[in-house]
């Protein structure tokens, strides 16, 4: 039987299609080997993602910390998602700036304490889960880590090292980030003055009654009270006190009152100067200061002149009216709580002087 050309052509094209069909056949066995490479390469790419996403850190990443002043660093660690019963790390630090004090497991969500020791400048702990607790799957607390600062300069590093996390036996490492330390010299102390402002005006010729009000410094033997501020967080050694410069007086212990002796002081301004010392390595000391005023109890408006009208008049107007009613506590002027003829008997027999 005769083919033609076209026949020909028609059948070339089928074995093509033949060949090409057959070259894309593999044995079953072969595709089962595929199947498993892949499932197999998948499975572990799938592990080594899940394992890398394991992390520790020390918390606060950055901390300034004050010298002589103790701070925590805490450990914590994050499995990822994946299961965990146990961790350990190994947590260097520079004993020359930084002195340990303590590791507190306080809240840590690893139960129980396989192994913690600490050479001169590291620390090692391992902990672990009890029997039928749940594992631990999101970011967690392992541990607390206290320090104390030595030095007031610089800064200084705490490391993680020899880290994993494990579970079912097996053992994951997982990244880790440390904690950075800036060390501060922290401020000299300071003081304020609770009974004594710029707006107190001090009595020189008046002595009070024991058990009568003596606000606004009307007496001329004065309780002056300070109140100081430990900015280093050390203590107060001391606290002294000095009126314009003069013979100091001092306290060591709270609180800080001070027996002022006012008798005889000039009319117009006058300073009191409290300096405060504290505890530091190298004690630091702060100052504070008021400016008060100075007058004789009978010049009722402080005007440092001759006890005139003015002052006569404030007496004489507000006769009989209580200390609470006055417009200014000097009206009464031996601060008996009320302006009586005592008052007046003083301003009338001072007038013109």
């Amino acid at each position: 039987m005769k083919t033609t050309a076209a026949d020909d052509s028609k059948t070339k094209h089928h074995n093509v299609k033949g060949s090409l069909r057959k070259s894309k056949r593999f044995p079953r066995s072969q595709l089962i080997m595929v199947a498993l490479v892949v499932g197999l390469g998948g499975a572990y790419m799938l592990v080594r993602s899940f394992a890398a996403t394991a992390t520790m850190s020390l918390t606060p990443a950055t901390a300034n910390v004050q010298l002589g002043a103790n701070f925590t660093a805490s450990l914590y660690v994050n499995p990822g998602g994946a299961n965990s019963d146990g961790v350990q790390a190994t947590i260097t630090y520079d004993p020359t700036k930084l002195q340990f004090v303590s590791v507190d497991a306080t809240g840590s969500a690893y139960s129980v304490s396989l192994q913690q020791s600490n050479t001169t400048n590291t620390i090692t702990i391992i902990r672990g889960l009890n029997v039928g607790d749940t594992p631990v799957t999101a970011n967690a607390l392992v541990a607390n880590l206290n320090f104390k600062a030595l030095v007031g300069t610089g800064t200084s590093s705490l490391t993680i090292s020899n880290q994993s996390v494990s579970y079912d036996g097996n053992l994951t490492t997982p990244t880790v980030t440390g904690s950075t330390v800036t060390f501060v010299t922290p401020p000299p102390p300071s003081a304020t003055f609770s009974n004594v402002s710029a707006s107190t005006i001090v009595s020189t010729d008046l002595t009070i009654a024991s058990g009568q009000t003596n606000s606004q410094l009307n007496s001329s033997t004065y309780t002056v009270t300070l109140v100081p501020v430990d900015n280093s967080g050390t203590g107060i050694k001391q606290v002294a006190l000095q009126l314009d410069g003069g013979t100091a007086l001092t306290d060591t212990t709270s609180p800080y009152d001070f027996s002022v002796n006012m008798t005889g002081l000039t009319c117009g301004s006058h300073t009191l100067t409290a300096t405060v010392t504290d505890n530091q390595t190298s004690p630091k000391t702060g100052t504070a200061t008021v400016t008060f005023k100075a007058a004789r109890s009978a010049d009722v408006d402080a005007s440092c002149g001759t006890i005139d009208l003015s002052d006569y008049n404030s007496v004489r107007s507000n006769f009989g009216v209580s200390a609470a009613q006055l417009t200014s506590p000097r009206i009464d002027i031996n601060r008996n709580g009320t302006v009586d003829l005592s008052d007046y008997s003083a301003v009338r027999t001072r007038y013109g002087t």
